[in-house]
């Protein structure tokens, strides 16, 4: 039994040493990365892929180190909405989800520098692709005929149909929010 071990590990064990895996294939796979360098300022982009449903890296930063004061000023905007930009040493970062649903094509980015009275708005046309997303089939469930009655009673016919007309009258209603005080929507 020992002599097989060692026959094992004088035969096998040198291969392992010709045909090391490399590790760093795994760990740092490419990210895409888009820069834009204009004279008050300079925009990182950055994605695993520009497609439907990644997220995307935003990093704002100063083209003078001495004149970082003047990024409180920028905003970004993207699908017409407003990009969350946070300090993070001498440079303002965000994030941004690209949606699942949105249609593949160039989209615009907005660069928005709003200081006292005066307004800069610069626009860089960023292409987001399709990604094949996988489809599942859903499929109808069959019970088998033994376990269903032939015949459903008028009892349990007519609970049915007071649940759908009570159903259907909660979705053509159109109601104010029951919430009361200082709550704020999500979406707003």
């Amino acid at each position: 039994m020992i002599f097989f071990r060692v026959l094992f590990i004088l035969l096998f064990v040198p291969f392992i040493h010709i045909f090391p895996i490399d590790k760093k294939y795994y760990l740092d796979r490419p990210n895409e990365e888009l820069v834009f360098k204009e004279e008050n300022f300079i925009l990182q982009i950055r994605a695993r892929k520009f497609r439907q449903g990644e997220l995307v890296f935003f990093k704002l930063s100063g083209t003078d180190p001495d004149c970082n004061d003047d990024l409180k000023f920028y905003s970004l905007r993207w699908f017409d909405k407003k990009i969350s930009l946070y300090q993070r040493g001498k440079s303002l970062v965000g994030f941004y989800g690209l949606p699942p649903e949105m249609e593949p094509g160039i989209y615009n980015l907005e660069v928005i520098k709003e200081k006292e009275n005066t307004l800069f708005s610069k626009t860089y046309p960023i292409k987001v692709y399709r990604t094949k997303f996988p489809e599942t089939l859903v499929k109808r469930i069959i019970v088998p005929r033994r376990y269903t009655p032939k015949k459903m009673s008028e009892e349990t016919a007519k609970f049915i149909l007071k649940c759908e007309e009570i159903k259907k009258k909660a979705f053509e209603s159109n109601s104010d929010l029951f919430v009361k005080g200082r709550f704020i929507l999500p979406l707003d």
